[in-house]
This record gives structure tokens, sequence and C-alpha cells, in this order.
């Protein structure tokens, strides 16, 4: 049985869990689903390529806003806001930037592809916990 005192763990993996699941997993995701839905969409050996190199760029571009990402979640862990407050601000952060730079590096027809993948970001940030019990001594 945990009280409350043991709830006080901070999973310090999160910023990680999220900008890996979201730039592996989930934006890959998305982006194939997108290109499925297509009409003319039509599957070949070179989409593997696309999705390799998909998730090697998400991984450099993304190195500025999970930095970012990182440095705010340890600032509002140790204000010990509440889980839902800091979800919130991280998600929100991660969304300016992912939009910021789309928009440096793309033209107006990555509009489409930046609210893709920024839609990548949510999944993620909600499914992890930040506040977690302290592991079990046995």
């Amino acid at each position: 049985m945990t009280t409350n005192q043991e709830k006080d763990y901070i999973n310090t993996t999160y910023p990680f869990q999220v900008w890996l699941t979201t730039i592996v997993i989930v934006a890959p995701f998305i982006i194939t689903l997108h290109g499925v839905l297509q009409s003319n969409y039509h599957a070949s050996a070179e989409d593997v390529g696309l999705l390799i190199v998909t998730v090697f760029l998400g991984l450099i571009l993304s190195l500025p806003v999970f930095i970012i990402h990182y440095v705010l979640f340890i600032f509002l862990t140790k204000k010990r806001l509440r889980a839902l407050g800091i979800k919130l601000t991280l998600c929100i952060t991660c969304l300016i930037g992912v939009f910021l730079t789309f928009r440096i590096i793309g033209d107006t027809s990555e509009h489409n592809f930046s609210i893709l993948y920024s839609t990548s970001i949510i999944l993620p940030s909600f499914i992890f916990k930040i506040y977690q019990n302290k592991p079990a001594i046995l």
C-alpha cells in the first residue's frame, strides 16, 4: 500500500521518453498513415529509406527543442507543480518549437507536415508519468 509521501518520485526519464517515442515511433507512424491515406500513394522500398531518414533528421533537428524541453522540465519539477500543468506547458513549448523549426527549414508546403508532426508530440506527452511511486524496496 502506498502513501501520499511515496508518490513524489520524479521520473527523470520523462523528457527522453517523450522525445524518443515521438521521433522513433509516433511521428513515423503518423507520416506513414498520412501517406497511405493519400489517393495517389503507392508503397515502395524507398519508403523504408525515407522513414529512416525522417527519424534521423527528426533526432537532429529536434535537439534544440529537446534541450529547452529538458531544462523546462527540470525547472518545473523542482517547483513541484502538478503533473498536468507541467505536461501542458512542455507540450505547448514543443508545439511552438516544432512550428518554428519547420518555419525556419521549410517553405509553405511544409505547413501540413508540421501539423502532422506536432500531433505526434501530444500522445507521448500524456502517456508517460512525471511523478511516480518510489521503487519498492524488497
